[in-house]
């Protein structure tokens, strides 16, 4: 009897010991979700962001709903350790930069980001842009450039090109992002902050002109 009693705690013990494993990974194969309208309105507020940040020269600067961006460097300057890394593919990149331990949380956010229209941003006051529709359309970069000329000219402004911004990248507790931002001559990558109600530019990590 006392045999069969220590079989038994054993086996109880040994499936508490399986459920503690399979709640440890569900725990942490967790992904918070991150709705597309916190991603919209984060991207809005960097734009908007006169004060702080003054990115867009004009409020009535076009937008594209597509991001027509040039690969990122996957090398890249840290100015925290005040050294240069490079990581191997884009999603340890990302996982690098937010210090984000989990791959699999980035790489779930890229797959979600495919379905965020950018288009949304319309909602915020933004003039969108539809290059989608005209890459479409077969029609070339040079010709959309003519058109937001003629739009520009049309509405008495003297910039000649409109913003391209990428989809953003959170950290979990969705208080630091990764974007891409260009006006076609030049751009930055940066890491923001939530600070205080305000997105806050805290790393460049790339800039480039054309």
């Amino acid at each position: 009897m006392k045999k069969l009693n220590i079989i038994i705690t054993l086996i109880a013990l040994v499936f508490l010991y399986v459920i503690y494993v399979k709640c440890k990974e569900n725990s942490e194969n967790h992904i918070p979700a991150i709705s597309d309208d916190y991603k919209i309105q984060a991207i809005s507020t960097i734009l908007k962001d006169t004060l702080h940040l003054n990115i867009l020269p004009t409020g009535k600067m076009l937008v594209s709903n597509y991001s027509l961006l040039p690969p990122p460097s996957l090398k890249y300057y840290d100015s925290i350790e005040n050294d240069f890394k490079e990581q191997q593919n884009f999603i340890e990149f990302v996982s690098d930069i937010l210090d984000v331990d989990d791959t699999l949380y980035i790489k779930k956010q890229i797959l979600s980001n495919r379905k965020l229209d950018l288009n949304q941003l319309s909602e915020y006051g933004y003039e969108i842009l539809d290059v989608k529709k005209y890459l479409r359309d077969n029609v070339s970069l040079d010709s959309i450039d003519r058109i937001v000329d003629k739009y520009n000219k049309d509405n008495n402004l003297e910039i000649a090109d409109y913003i391209i911004v990428s989809k953003p990248l959170f950290n979990k507790n969705k208080n630091l992002l990764y974007l891409r931002i260009s006006n076609l001559n030049q751009g930055i990558s940066g890491i923001f902050s939530m600070q205080k109600g305000h997105w806050k530019l805290i790393r460049e990590v790339e800039n480039w002109t054309e």
